[in-house]
Formats: structure tokens, sequence, C-alpha cells
């Protein structure tokens, strides 16, 4: 059983605005103008399209091209951030080699990954 203490000092939550993929199949206004990247072949015909308006049309050059465009489109969406300051102390049984190991390599390499692009932290030991 670990033993899990948290020794937080501040919590702050935020949102942030992150670009998320989308597809919407039925939606050829929203994939086009939502994609930077496409086909150098249909670019003139892109901003013409996109300059008319016209749905009819804006859906036929997406049918018609399926494959000059990307798969997804991004879209701005919403992304709840938690920010915190302090640590998490937890009891580990390990023996002695192992702990002069990890001791040993931390110094050089203590990169740990708990998820996400933010979920990166620092490590230390202690003999207790």
């Amino acid at each position: 059983v670990l033993n899990i203490k948290p020794v937080i000092s501040k919590v702050v939550f935020y949102d942030d605005v992150w670009k998320k993929a989308y597809r919407r199949e039925d939606a050829a206004k929203t994939h086009i103008g939502g994609t930077p990247n496409v086909s150098y072949e249909i670019i003139a015909q892109k901003n013409e399209v996109m300059e008319n308006g016209n749905e009819k049309e804006l859906q036929a050059l997406f049918d018609d091209n399926l494959g000059k465009f990307p798969l997804y489109y991004s879209t701005p969406s919403l992304r709840e951030y938690i920010a915190m300051e302090g640590q998490y102390e937890v009891n580990i049984n390990i023996d002695a080699e192992l702990y002069s190991m990890l001791q040993e390599q931390i110094q050089t390499n203590n990169l740990c990954y708990l998820g996400n692009s933010e979920g990166w932290i620092d490590l230390k030991f202690k003999k207790i």
C-alpha cells in the first residue's frame, strides 16, 4: 500500500484555447475554411469558390478532391489546465541497490512524464 501525501501550496485553474483536430464529413465549408493545408493543385480553385460562398460549389469541390484536403482541420477549443505549486510525497519500499541506481540516474536524466505535455515532473529520492 502506497502512502501518498500531497503538500500543495498553490493551485490555479485556468482555461486556454488549443487547436483540436476535427472532421465533419457533412460540412465542406467548415472543413475547407478550417484547414490551412491543401494540395497546391486546387489552391486557386479553393480561393475562388470560398470568395463566392456558394454551399453547393464548396461541397462539390470538397467531394471531388477529398484526397487533396487533409483528413482533419483544426478548430479552437477550450481546455482546462491545473497548475500546482508543491509536491507529492510517496513512500515506497525498494531495496538499497535500486535506490542507489535511481539516485545516480536522476542526476543526469530526471525526465518523468505524467501523461500530457504539461505533465513533466522532477523526482527526488530520500531515505527515511
